[in-house]
């Protein structure tokens, strides 16, 4: 697609560079708003988007802001994440209990 068409729900496309941009923003914003880490989640591109991101950050020397990743299974909705410390946080092995 291209950069400020509409994809098929209205949403203006951005081009990578501005998506990129726009990401690494709502990072800042999260950390300043919760001073809580921040993870990149692994959406439905494999990580791609994420990997952009983390490729900018760390030309920037601002790779610190990440947290780690997260990668979701849509098949079931299990959800793992993965620290910079290498801690892995299986949400399979952590059932809700009411």
């Amino acid at each position: 697609m291209t950069a400020g068409v509409e994809d098929d729900n209205g949403i203006p496309v951005r081009d990578a560079n501005a998506e990129i941009e726009a990401t690494i923003a709502l990072v800042k914003l999260a950390i300043s708003a919760t001073g809580a880490p921040v993870y990149l989640v692994m959406g439905n591109d494999s990580g791609e988007s994420s990997a952009n991101v983390l490729d900018r950050l760390l030309a920037d020397g601002e790779d610190k802001l990440v947290s780690g990743f997260i990668h979701i299974d849509y098949e079931t909705g299990e959800f793992t994440t993965y620290s910079r410390d290498g801690t892995v946080w299986k949400s399979e092995d952590h059932p809700v209990t009411e």
